[in-house]
């Protein structure tokens, strides 16, 4: 029997604290993980586009980022079907660590999407922290392709 750990994960976002519950994700293969989590960069992005509250300064910049991540996540897929060796990205490891960066967005969205007042220095910051926890996912499991 699998013992279920969680670990919490204080964001430097909006002053958010949420527990992310990683075991589920570990049994799953990259596509369903992929799938629970690819449209949120798109849907956030859409999101902030219409919302005239937000500086146009920072709208530009949160666009530049969520795209960023989004072409990341598609990198990965790709990368998934079109490699032979594609199924290294179903390693639980790999899954377990494009999960825990990818909650990070969901809870960004979810504070969004509750209607909270968002501190956007701290929103675009938190962005950006994804954007690399992305990056260090796509550039290890990218590596483990190569070998």
């Amino acid at each position: 029997m699998s013992e279920v750990k969680s670990i919490e994960v204080k964001d430097s976002g909006p002053n958010m604290f949420f527990e992310v519950r990683v075991a589920p994700y570990s049994a799953k293969s990259f596509l369903e993980t992929y799938m629970d989590f690819g449209p949120i960069p798109y849907d956030l992005m859409s999101l902030l586009i219409e919302d005239k509250s937000i500086d146009i300064r920072f709208k530009a910049d949160f666009i530049y980022h969520l795209g960023y991540i989004e072409g990341l996540c598609d990198t990965l897929l790709k990368a998934r079907f079109n490699n032979p060796a594609g199924a290294q990205l179903d390693r639980p490891e790999i899954v377990k660590e494009f999960a825990t960066v990818m909650l990070r967005l969901k809870a960004l969205y979810d504070y969004y999407m509750a209607g909270n007042k968002v501190d956007w220095v701290s929103f675009h910051d938190s962005l950006i922290d994804i954007q690399q926890g992305l990056e260090r996912v796509a550039r290890r499991a990218l590596e483990q392709l190569k070998a």
